[in-house]
């Protein structure tokens, strides 16, 4: 199986940088090969299926310029959704790559998404505060089958009702869910009655221990 991180950085190079890498690899086939053709009779054809690979490698080059596009459409089409200063853009692109190397969304535009939702509502984390909250929001979105951008809606909730760290109000999100049969009623509850019970004067333990 391919190295994911070293594919994901190649398609997040430019175009230029993608030609150089996949001749490096059509030369090292090509020598390959060549050396090949230098065995006996029997193993010949094993050359034969180095055009096959080369094809493949083509097959490649073109997957890794349309990722590249897709990328530059989700960075434009996030600017737009979020309309921040260029450095912070540069930052959220950065995160959003680093969401998608880390397998933490099944797709680019999944990956832009994510940090978009993120960005809007914890709009006062920092750029590593914000890479945490994503990947944390998305291994209780996988884990529990649950929707992500509830999810960060839900967390915000438990952070803003009971004056916690978005860590510990996501980690609260994530207990919760897995003490019932149904995670998505779960959120429900708490965006529902979390107010209430800090204005009693509970903390967050009480309440999750109550519901």
């Amino acid at each position: 199986m391919a190295d994911l991180s070293k594919t994901v950085e190649i398609v997040f190079q430019g175009t230029d940088s993608v030609s150089k890498e996949i001749e490096k690899m059509g030369n090292k086939i090509e020598g390959f090969g060549s050396d090949i053709q230098n065995l006996a009779s029997p193993f010949v054809d094993v050359a034969t299926a180095i055009v096959g690979i080369n094809t493949a490698i083509a097959g490649v080059a073109t997957a890794m310029a349309l990722a590249r596009s897709d990328f530059e459409a989700e960075s434009q089409k996030m600017g737009n959704a979020l309309q921040v200063p260029e450095a912070d853009l540069e930052s959220l692109k950065g995160v959003a790559k680093d969401v998608f190397k880390g397998a933490f969304a099944d797709s680019i535009e999944e990956a832009f998404s994510r940090t978009t939702t993120a960005s809007r509502t914890f709009k006062d984390a920092s750029t590593e505060d914000l890479q945490a909250i994503i990947e944390k929001g998305s291994t209780i979105s996988s884990t529990f089958g649950v929707d992500f951008d509830g999810t960060m809606s839900t967390a915000k909730s438990v952070m803003s009702d009971f004056k916690t760290t978005s860590e510990e109000a996501l980690n609260a999100v994530a207990y919760g869910m897995s003490q019932v049969a149904d995670p998505t009623e779960m959120t429900e509850t708490i965006n529902e009655y979390g107010q209430l019970f800090s204005e009693a004067g509970a903390d967050i333990n009480d309440f999750f221990d109550i519901i």
